[in-house]
């Protein structure tokens, strides 16, 4: 180990500090896609020693960026317990933890030194994730520490490869994120933005279906660094779009990230000449500050709001913000140079324009002495100042002193210049697909106008050789021209009906894509979750076979309900495929048959909770048999499946009138489900309850594509005394009821 905290503590003591920090606050972290909380429950519940240290080192980078302490002692905790039990991949994935604190702290030696020994490790042990890990912990390390970005950029995409090769989702969006960063930080701009939109596709489809290692949060960082790259390269609509598109998906509670979110809103519509909208944004940006107690974000807001008005020719709505930014900027005590000199040269332009000359040459000569003495402001700033004073000194006939300014000036114009080239580049290149569509066309017409051209001339020249055939050449021409306007015409409207099928083509492949590619994921990742149980309860048999046999047949029971659980879901993923498939056979039924099949199949689960299935109202219907029993079956297996604890299970099917039509309702006692999660339970893969306990998560959204393939629809409503009742019509099954006999 090359570096250790100054701190040693017993097993048990370790042990209750952490139980202490745990019940102190919530914190929200997640490693391999497991909570904090699961992770501490792993390691308190576990007698394998493996295991807990293996828990260990998941929690302390978990830590990482919310407890750096705590980070430091569950590191050295983990790394002392792996070189003693001698577990080397562990050894390894602890001294990555470590250097993931070291990162953080700002101490980039000790860090880089720690995640290279736990790289070697992994590397001699052929460790495909550990090697991964290295990589993105030292790529991030060299990035924020500005060491070599090179270097970083190579890391990244050592790590992007394995992350591809082993299918992690979560760990590969943000990778392409940190890739985004390093190349639009070595200026290889056509590279960053690829790797952007690749992050932010593949966040976006994470998020959508709650992927495990993957938040809104990390959704909305990947927006951010889009946007500020597209402001960089001057494509004000792709920023503007792209931090209006992170405002929809931000949770209302977090003001402080709105507040930041519409300030660079803000600063867009400014820089692109939009300043009454720019205020708009900026006011609403500053009330949250306000609101939140968010202080450090107030000059920026208020210097913003001096230029827009400033533009606006506000003087004093100007003035009175430049003052407030450098009011508040006193009072926080905060070294910010870059932010004050910042407002002091806008308000040495305000001077300027008042022709307050003495004023606006105290201003910009502040300025430079900000600039000078901190070396931390941008060029801009120092550009805008040395403009101020080379007007100023001419004003004044001071010749000496206006072509200092002159020369600083220039010097500085052609340094932003060159980088503003640079940047334009990129803006070009990101457009290029839609010009190049664009340009396509347009040279399809001009080439049907150079031949109606073409055309022309051939007659003419035959009507200047031929003055006798004039009139009949002049005629023919004319003809020609109708005929080829008409032509021009026509192929205008095909272009633009073929262009709307395209368009309306892609969307829909787009989101047909979109949701194949949510479908896998989900699926993927619940049948992994299962295979990774059996894997590691077989695995924990067979340590505990020699010694532990209960212990080990335990670990096979938990290992063949992992078999089941995969079952249940393949099972399931055959019904939900061939939903309105091949069997199209449609019959005449009685409802009493129908539960009477469900009621045998569920024989053993109703007789296990002492249950009761009870039809009520007798009705017949038109369907295919099996889908109708699809449907029963899985709402009576919830409402089993879902009861309240000690609590007999009681299960009511009648036909009902709802809103002029015939519904089928079904009716239990158990746990019901919240009013926020009415909607969700419908949608693949989606869960309430533990995903080692409850089923495939398909079961509801097989009843609802049953029930549209009916022209139906299907909905929950809450019981009077508790429990659930679900509702669903099949206006195609033609549902003949006795409600009044039954009544």
């Amino acid at each position: 180990m090359l570096t250790t905290v100054p701190r040693k503590l017993s097993k048990l003591s370790l042990l209750l500090l952490f139980l202490g920090i745990t019940l102190c606050g919530e914190l929200y972290g997640q490693a391999d896609g497991r909570s904090v909380s699961e992770l501490w429950n792993t390691f308190q519940q576990s007698n394998n020693d493996s295991i807990q240290t293996e828990a260990l080192v998941a929690l302390a980078s978990s830590y990482v960026n919310g407890k750096l302490d705590s980070a430091f002692i569950l590191g050295e905790a983990a790394l002392e317990r792996a070189q003693k039990g001698g577990f080397r991949s562990l050894e390894a994935g602890a001294l990555i933890s470590l250097g993931e604190a070291y990162d953080v702290s700002g101490q980039i030696q000790p860090a880089l030194a720690n995640i290279n020994e736990g790289l070697d490790i992994a590397t001699s042990l052929r460790d495909q994730k550990g090697i991964g890990r290295a990589h993105n912990s030292r790529g991030l390390a060299l990035f924020y520490a500005n060491q070599d970005l090179k270097q970083a950029r190579d890391d990244f995409k050592k790590a992007q490869s394995i992350a591809e090769e082993r299918g992690d989702l979560a760990r590969l969006a943000k990778i392409y994120h940190n890739l985004g960063q390093t190349h639009q930080g070595l200026e290889e701009l056509p590279e960053a933005l690829g790797a952007y939109l690749r992050a932010r596709n593949l966040k976006d489809s994470l998020v959508a279906i709650d992927y495990p290692g993957i938040s809104v949060r990390d959704q909305i960082s990947t927006y951010n660094n889009l946007s500020v790259f597209y402001q960089s390269v001057f494509q004000f609509d792709e920023a503007r779009n792209t931090i209006l598109e992170a405002l929809d998906i931000i949770p209302e509670q977090q003001i402080g990230r709105r507040a930041v979110l519409l300030l660079k809103l803000g600063i867009i519509e400014e820089q692109d000449s939009n300043y009454n909208a720019a205020l708009t944004y900026l006011n609403e940006s500053l009330e949250l500050a306000q609101e939140g107690g968010f202080l450090p974000y107030l000059p920026n807001i208020h210097n913003a709001i001096g230029n827009a008005h400033l533009e606006l020719e506000s003087m004093e709505a100007a003035s009175d913000n430049y003052d407030l930014a450098l009011k508040i900027l006193e009072e926080l005590g905060a070294d910010m140079p870059d932010v004050e000199a910042g407002v002091i040269v806008d308000q040495a332009m305000m001077f300027f324009r008042q022709n307050r000359i003495l004023e606006a040459k105290g201003k910009a000569t502040e300025t430079l002495g900000i600039i000078e003495s901190t070396g931390k402001v941008g060029s801009k700033k120092l550009l805008q100042a040395h403009h101020i004073l080379a007007q100023i000194a001419e004003l004044q006939n001071d010749n000496a002193a206006a072509r200092v300014h002159w020369r600083e000036y220039a010097k500085t114009q052609g340094k932003i210049l060159n980088e503003d080239h640079s940047q334009e580049y990129i803006g070009l290149r990101s457009m290029h697909d839609v010009a190049m569509n664009t340009t396509r066309y347009e040279l399809a017409l001009k080439e049907q106008e150079l031949e109606i051209s073409e055309k022309w001339i051939y007659w003419l020249q035959i009507a200047v050789a031929a003055a006798l055939l004039l009139a009949l050449a002049f005629a023919y021409a004319k003809t020609m021209e109708t005929r080829a306007n008409r032509q021009l015409q026509d192929t205008n409207v095909l272009l633009e009906e073929l262009n709307v099928k395209q368009a309306d083509t892609n969307q829909k492949l787009s989101l047909a894509n979109n949701k194949i590619q949510q479908f896998a994921f989900a699926t993927g990742h619940d049948l992994k979750e299962s295979l990774r149980n059996i894997t590691s309860f077989t695995q924990l048999a067979s340590i505990e076979m020699a010694e532990n046999t209960g212990q080990a047949q335990s670990h096979l029971q938990e290992a063949a309900a992992g078999g089941k659980r995969m079952r249940k879901m393949l099972d399931d993923l055959l019904h939900y495929s061939n939903i309105g498939g091949n069997d199209t056979s449609i019959s005449k039924m009685s409802l009493d048959e129908v539960i009477g099949s469900v009621k045998q199949q569920l024989k053993s689960e109703i007789e296990d909770v002492r249950g009761d299935v009870h039809l009520i109202t007798p009705a017949t219907l038109n369907a295919n048999r099996t889908e109708v029993e699809q449907i029963f079956f899985n709402l009576v297996h919830n409402a089993l499946r879902y009861a309240k604890p000690d609590t007999e299970p009681r299960v009511r099917i009648e036909v009902v009138e709802r809103d002029g039509e015939l519904a089928f309702q079904v009716k239990d006692n158990g746990m019901g489900i919240a009013e926020e999660h009415r909607i969700e339970i419908f949608k693949p893969f989606f869960r309430l309850h533990n995903r080692m306990t409850s089923g495939s998560g398909l079961g509801l959204s097989i009843c609802k594509n049953i029930v549209e393939n009916y022209d139906g629809r299907i909905w929950h409503e809450a019981a009077e005394t508790g429990g659930s009742i679900f509702y669903f019509t099949l206006p195609k099954a033609e549902v003949k009821a006795q409600i009044a006999a039954s009544a």
